[in-house]
């Protein structure tokens, strides 16, 4: 663990100055506030909703409409909005764009240009006239992936009515836009969110799938075609920094378990963040999820043992006293946080998550088979519509969550708080191990 931080931290400190942005004549954002036409490549899957759809472009090069005047190089990324939705571009496609240029701003307490920035956006074009310049003949493995993404959402929607559909889009590729918005406000107030943002859970599940399929091929085979294929999944679900998390650390534990070696939980996570903060630091400062997402595994590894002992006398049954268990654990590793963030606790999550607890499984097990299999899709249904049914009922609940006003200060002392009261606890329990950090999904979980 030292070895790891005294050399993974100056890694992290050295990439951060090398990344550091600094607008010049050669990056687009220096031309902020003026008319141009861009020409450039869709670099990202476009985000597509009902009234519009967000591209994010490579510049290549520009032209100053006022002066007419042509600049090349000039580099950078670009989030352009297409308001008219019409004709429609994909990923790769060389395509022209004019409108103004604006540097993002921060929407009431969302801090809109550091969310942008972790992918390297310091520009956008919130109107924008496209006209494609060139389509991409050779597609890539990436523009590959998301066609197929494209055809299964496609296959999910003929299968499916909204918003069912839409929820089994999210379960299984991590896509939010066709989710109506009062289903999404229930999400958000019960504290069922988690389950549409691909993350480690999914991964256990494809793990543990891939497991059973490959399970008579020799170690270092298996190793190669699991990696290949969280790899791949990664790819079309967008690599957000949950599922990177998740599949990185699904990976080291395979190659932990290939090896022979005896894993570590806390080796697994710091190793994951040095990997991910190496790639890109401003993952630490502008990404909340990425935030997020290690609390609540380090929630699963600290709190949820000592639990585990508080409530050694609730019967077991159904996996609901380890589910609530894991999601209690979460929450409270990560409500500093998210009080600070979004301005809100769930108090009805815990309930939330422990009615849902079997029916996600079976979703995610059976909802892709069922995209081959058409009955299948009557007990896929089923699950889908008692999660919409939990999330409507219960977000409707007195005082199922409750506004708050915590600041910086207020959320660090949350924390020092909560690492007291765990000591103070721990004196009066029998030696707390942590989760067994050989169980893969355990570790992956959140």
């Amino acid at each position: 663990m030292r070895t790891l931080l005294l050399i993974g931290i100056p890694l992290v400190i050295l990439r951060t100055i090398h990344i550091h942005h600094t607008p010049s004549p050669l990056t687009i954002d220096h031309y902020a506030s003026k008319r141009v036409e861009i020409l450039g490549t869709i670099v990202e899957e476009p985000d597509r909703r009902s009234t519009k759809t967000y591209y994010v472009i490579e510049t290549k090069q520009i032209i100053l409409l006022e002066s007419g005047t042509i600049l090349y190089p000039v580099r950078g990324r670009v989030r352009i909005t297409d308001r008219k939705n019409f004709p429609s571009y994909d990923i790769n496609d060389h395509i022209n764009a004019s409108g103004t240029l604006k540097l993002p701003e921060p929407i009431e307490d969302f801090r809109y240009d550091h969310y942008l920035s972790r992918f390297n956006i310091f520009v956008t074009m919130p109107r924008a006239s496209i006209a494609l310049h060139r389509q991409h003949m050779h597609p890539s493995l990436r523009s590959t992936l998301f066609r197929w993404k494209q055809h299964i959402e496609h296959r999910i929607q003929s299968l499916y009515g909204t918003p069912h559909a839409a929820l089994l889009s999210g379960l299984l590729l991590g896509t939010r836009q066709d989710i109506p918005r009062d289903l999404m406000e229930a999400f958000n107030i019960t504290g069922l969110t988690h389950i549409i943002a691909i993350s480690g859970y999914n991964i256990s599940l494809i793990i543990l799938i891939l497991g059973i399929v490959v399970w008579w091929m020799p170690h270092v085979i298996r190793f190669v075609i699991m990696t290949i294929c969280i790899t791949l999944f990664v790819l079309v679900v967008g690599a957000s920094a949950s599922v990177v998390r998740a599949a990185i650390m699904g990976i080291l534990g395979l190659l932990a378990f290939t090896t022979g070696n005896q894993r570590d939980a806390w080796r697994l996570i710091v190793l994951t963040a040095l990997i991910m903060l190496i790639h890109n630091p401003r993952l630490l400062w502008a990404d909340v999820s990425f935030q997020l997402s290690f609390l609540a595994v380090i929630g699963l590894l600290t709190i949820a043992p000592t639990l585990k002992v508080l409530l050694k006398h609730v019967p077991e049954g159904l996996f609901i006293k380890d589910a609530a268990i894991m999601t209690l654990s979460a929450q409270l590793a990560t409500g500093p946080l998210v009080a600070m963030q979004f301005g809100r606790i769930s108090l009805i999550a815990p309930m939330a998550n422990i009615l849902i607890t079997l029916a996600i499984p079976v979703v995610m097990i059976l909802g892709p088979l069922s995209l081959i299999i058409s009955p299948l899709c009557v007990l896929v249904f089923g699950c889908l519509h008692w999660i919409i049914t939990v999330a409507i009922t219960l977000h409707t609940m007195p005082l199922a969550a409750i506004n708050t006003e915590l600041g910086w200060i207020g959320c660090v002392f949350s924390y020092i708080t909560m690492l007291f009261l765990h000591k103070y606890v721990q004196t009066f329990l029998p030696p707390v191990s942590t989760i067994d950090s050989g169980s893969l999904p355990g570790i992956a979980n959140t």
